[in-house]
């Protein structure tokens, strides 16, 4: 059993004399001293240093010495590594500070890594120690050599260094610099009791130092050591301080430029792919809603006089013998379809063409009158057109909004389609009740003439129907407002009359070549309501092979499909350079910020910045970036939106899309800011 052990406290002895060697680093005699025991280095197969030791002592210069690729920089980063939590200052023979920075800010963001809030008094204070004269608001680059060197004595001062590593610091000065430093580095080393360890290749450098070490064949060997040794405490090196906000100041206000293009560029890709999204997105909903709200037994035939297969009002009359194949359809409701147009007369203070109509409305109890010129050189805002309803297409159900009627007896009941009552100035979210009245010019003869119309962008003569009005005065009660496409047959400024009630005033006309028995009877297009669709369709296309059908599902999708066929390969188009332009941009852009952000990474790895800390502010650009793409690309997107609404490609910006376009905005910003960082988090 004492045999047993006593084995097992050998190998709990070998184990810890392992760790000692790889570990090598130990501090010894509490604060006082550094001594390296059993220090051992290795890459790979390679060996740097085998069982080297080696004591640092306060307020003395340290030389390390040996020949180009002995181990030396090996050594001062295991030296800052196993120091971390000691205040170590490492100085480069370069990039010893954040060049898109300001003096001033430079020693800022050394106090947060250091755990320290420096303010500017401070600051000025320790230049005078050190004997620099130099604006804080100037950058490192403007500085001359020396003045390099006395702003990292300030750097040393501030954060108290109880330790510096200096790695080829004379590399390229001339005599006078170099004996300017060495005096500069012996006086701060007493002054401070601070540990200077230097590697250099410099004789004038070595024979300055108190202790020289040598690495000769994978040893550390003492070359020089110290006449008398001197012990100070070695102070705690504090947490880091946030330095996200410093860093992005000084990159911003440094690199202005290309975080500008950067934001630009993407802020407008952004823009055009949200746009091009909602586009694609309003073409489905509007066709969805031509169906939902065009009644899938309807159809609409007329005489199709110019292969438009849409209705006009000008288009030709059927004759006897196809009025009477209309009737023959069978499982088919066929009725006369007319229109009544707006009274209009010239106005005398007005330009020859100019026409003006008026109307009074009882909105929500208040009387207001309206009038309105229309110009032709200027046709925006049509008068209105009454159509017939049928009980078929059950307007008072599918009525978005129901009003009040207001029983009188005279009163015409009727809808509105709802795209009309913003020409009106009515706020729906706001109508209780509405009445109107107007003047109308309902056709009591036609007769056919011949005239000019532009097909396809010529100017073709062709024989059209025209019509003699009577003008009638209309008092209507509103009974509700309609969704879009429930009718649409012309324009926006839609109203809809019972067919019964339209009947009866046209048969008021009794000597009209409209009317056959007293019932209307020619008309240029009639409504059908049919059982089976198809078989219609395809009947009306043998019977009649001079007529057209719309208004129905199918020829409603249709039409629109192929109004924005042109538009949708445009916007294709379109789209499909904005993804490459975005993916070329997220290449560029992730080359272009990891080239600036590189000599940063390393500087910050040195001042003891961890890993996940360096990717977290490389979030933070990534994020502060998005923020300015967010900006570009909302007005981008209103802009591009405006745009393509004017040229009536979109639909008018509502609530929906707006939000939709909005929140698309902002998270295509956020893909957009961070994946042109995603190569700066990739590297290591």
């Amino acid at each position: 059993m004492h045999a047993l052990f006593e084995k097992n406290i050998e190998l709990i002895i070998k184990y810890v004399m392992l760790i000692v060697r790889r570990k090598s680093l130990h501090l010894l005699g509490g604060d006082r001293m550094i001594e390296l025991q059993s220090l051992s280095i290795q890459f790979k197969d390679r060996v740097i240093l085998e069982k080297a030791h080696m004591t640092l002592m306060a307020g003395q210069l340290t030389g390390l010495v040996g020949k180009s690729g002995s181990g030396k920089t090996s050594l001062l980063n295991l030296l800052e590594k196993r120091l971390k939590d000691k205040r170590v200052l490492y100085i480069h023979q370069q990039d010893n500070f954040f060049e898109n920075m300001t003096c001033l800010d430079n020693l800022r963001m050394l106090g947060c890594l250091y755990g320290m809030r420096l303010d500017e008094a401070t600051m000025l204070e320790a230049m005078e120690r050190v004997g620099l004269k130099i604006s804080l608001r100037s950058y490192p680059a403007n500085l001359s050599g020396g003045e390099k060197q006395r702003l990292l004595l300030v750097m040393a001062l501030l954060v108290q260094a109880d330790i510096i590593l200096m790695d080829e610091i004379t590399a390229s000065m001339d005599q006078q610099g170099r004996d300017q430093l060495i005096r500069l580095l012996r006086s701060f080393a007493r002054q401070t009791h601070c540990i200077m360890v230097l590697a250099t290749h410099d004789p004038i450098l070595v024979a300055a130092c108190d202790v020289v070490y040598a690495i000769d064949h994978r040893q550390l060997v003492l070359k020089k050591e110290a006449q008398e040794k001197q012990a100070f405490p070695l102070g705690k090196r504090r947490r880091a301080l946030s330095v996200g906000g410093l860093y992005l100041k000084g990159c911003f206000r440094k690199r202005a430029f290309l975080h500008l293009l950067t934001m630009l560029v993407e802020g407008l890709i952004v823009a055009g792919l949200v746009v091009g999204m909602l586009f694609f997105m309003q073409i489905d909903r509007e066709t969805k809603k031509v169906l939902a709200n065009t009644p899938a037994n309807q159809l609409l035939i007329h005489h199709d006089n110019d292969a438009s297969a849409r209705y006009r009002s000008y288009n030709l009359f059927f004759s006897d013998e196809e009025i009477e194949r209309l009737y023959a359809l069978e499982g088919t409701t066929i009725y006369p379809f007319f229109n009544w147009e707006t009274a209009q007369y010239p106005s005398s203070s007005q330009q020859r063409g100019d026409w003006y109509y008026e109307m009074t409305l009882t909105y929500n109890g208040d009387e207001v009158r309206k009038h309105h010129v229309e110009s032709r050189d200027d046709p925006s805002y049509d008068p209105p057109v009454f159509f017939p309803y049928y009980e078929e297409q059950q307007f008072e159900q599918s009525a978005l909004l129901t009003l009040p009627s207001s029983k009188e007896a005279d009163a015409i009941p009727c809808y509105l389609l709802e795209d009309y009552l913003p020409y009106l100035g009515i706020d729906w979210n706001t109508l209780s009740s509405l009445q109107i009245e107007m003047e109308v010019m309902i056709p009591v003869k036609a007769g056919t003439t011949m005239g000019y119309q532009i097909i396809d962008g010529q100017e073709v003569e062709m024989e059209s129907t025209q019509y003699t009005y009577a003008t009638v005065p209309l008092k209507l009660d509103v009974l509700g407002i309609v969704p879009h496409k429930s009718g649409n047959y012309q324009e926006f400024a839609e109203i809809y009359l019972p067919y019964a009630t339209m009947q009866a005033m046209m048969a008021a006309y009794p000597d009209s070549n409209l009317l056959k028995d007293g019932q209307v009877y020619y008309a240029s297009s009639y409504m059908a309501f049919s059982e089976d669709v198809e078989k219609t369709t395809t009947e009306v296309h043998t019977r009649l092979p001079n007529a057209g059908i719309s208004h129905s599902q199918m020829t409603e999708a249709n039409i629109m499909h192929e109004a924005q066929k042109q538009y949708v390969t445009t916007v294709q188009n379109l789209l499909l350079g904005l993804g490459v332009g975005a993916l070329l941009a997220f290449v560029l852009f992730s080359v272009l910020n990891e080239r600036s952000f590189r000599k940063d990474r390393q500087l910050f790895h040195r001042r003891g910045l961890t890993k996940p800390k360096i990717r977290l502010l490389v979030i933070q650009m990534g994020l502060a970036e998005s923020v300015g793409i967010m900006m570009i690309g909302w007005v981008g997107f209103f802009a591009a939106y405006t745009i393509m609404y004017r040229a009536r490609y979109m639909v008018a910006l509502d609530g929906l899309y707006g939000g939709l376009g909005a929140v698309l905005v902002v998270l295509g910003s956020l893909v957009f800011g961070l994946v042109s960082h995603a190569y700066s988090l990739l590297r290591r």
